[in-house]
């Protein structure tokens, strides 16, 4: 490099040196897999599969949300309709690769509202003014109509709920006594006003006096 004044005489010349890093080329792949189901017994939950990440930054999207980094087994979509999953890799030479996977789906609002449910496994029926009995949350199941039974542990039926809003205080319904402390099994089961489909859950719920 040679510099000049402003008057255009030469003052000095300079040897400048660089270096360029040539990177070997690399194969670089990006692919994935989902499952989930279809028509009446879509419940929003994909399940994915990974076949190939071969760069350790890449990014996953969902809905418009993204994680880094970092590979989620499923994603639940709330929502009906066209969905893509897109996963994005950047290799160490700045290569770009994409991967997506479109998706249609028709919701069951039943079994998206069912995994809402909230079951709770605890109560404490000690007369106080805290959680003295057993009640499912009546927020958290919108319009579902539900029965259930609770066992204690020799399969003997302790109590019996006809709606989401029976209660239960801790009382043996067979001996009229309060049951001692303990797991107990409850079997709920939920209708779909809509179409009278059923579906059932359970949990351990627990006594603590």
């Amino acid at each position: 490099m040679i510099v000049y004044s402003a008057l255009g005489e030469k003052l000095s010349q300079i040897s400048l040196k660089d270096s360029i890093k040539i990177i070997e080329p690399t194969q670089h792949e990006v692919s994935f897999n989902v499952d989930f189901k279809t028509e009446f017994e879509s419940d929003g939950i994909v399940t994915l599969s990974i076949d190939t990440i071969s760069s350790p930054s890449f990014v996953w999207e969902f809905d418009g949300l993204s994680t880094q980094n970092e590979s989620p087994t499923a994603h639940t979509y709330l929502t009906s309709g066209n969905k893509v999953i897109q996963l994005t890799t950047t290799d160490t030479t700045y290569c770009v690769i994409n991967d997506s996977f479109k998706i249609d789906f028709e919701i069951d609002d039943f079994l998206a509202t069912l995994e809402k449910v909230e079951l709770y496994n605890i109560f404490t029926p000690n007369d106080d003014t805290f959680n003295n009995r057993y009640c499912l949350n009546t927020d958290s199941m919108k319009c579902l109509n539900a029965n259930y039974t609770i066992y204690n542990r020799y399969g003997e039926i302790v109590f019996e709920g006809e709606s989401v809003y029976d209660c239960w205080d801790g009382t043996d319904n067979r001996t009229g006594f309060p049951s001692p402390d303990g797991e107990y099994f409850g079997l709920f089961i939920f209708k779909n006003p809509k179409n009278n489909k059923t579906l059932r859950r359970s949990n351990v719920i627990t006594i603590i006096r």
